[in-house]
């Protein structure tokens, strides 16, 4: 068996018809918004389970413990796909600024 796990492009841009095909032969199917899952489950046929699974993490289960190297030093994660719709450049941008003010005597340390 398999699941599917639909995006905005596998949502509205796809065929609904080999949509509701796919997610009738998988397990189940999940996507990350109330409102893709209410379309999704328009489309899909009576009893295709179709779940909400959000993107991102408890914060309240990993909360990231002191760095040893530099234990007052934000430590900056971000995870995805080399794309420019992702923001990756903006976010390097932003780092790159972050030489310009102390940022141990910001965060303490």
């Amino acid at each position: 068996t398999y699941s599917v796990s639909a995006h905005a492009k596998d949502i509205y841009l796809a065929d609904p018809g080999d949509l509701r095909g796919r997610m009738a032969d998988a397990a189940f199917t999940v996507t990350c918004t109330c409102h893709n899952q209410q379309h999704l489950r328009g489309i899909a046929a009576p009893g295709t389970p179709v779940h909400l699974m959000y993107h991102g993490i408890d914060f309240h289960r990993f909360t990231p413990g002191p760095r040893p190297d530099h234990p007052a030093v934000p430590l900056i994660l971000a995870v995805g796909r080399l794309r420019d719709k992702k923001g990756f450049a903006a976010l390097v941008e932003a780092c790159s600024g972050l030489g310009e003010i102390d940022v141990v005597a910001r965060y303490g340390g």
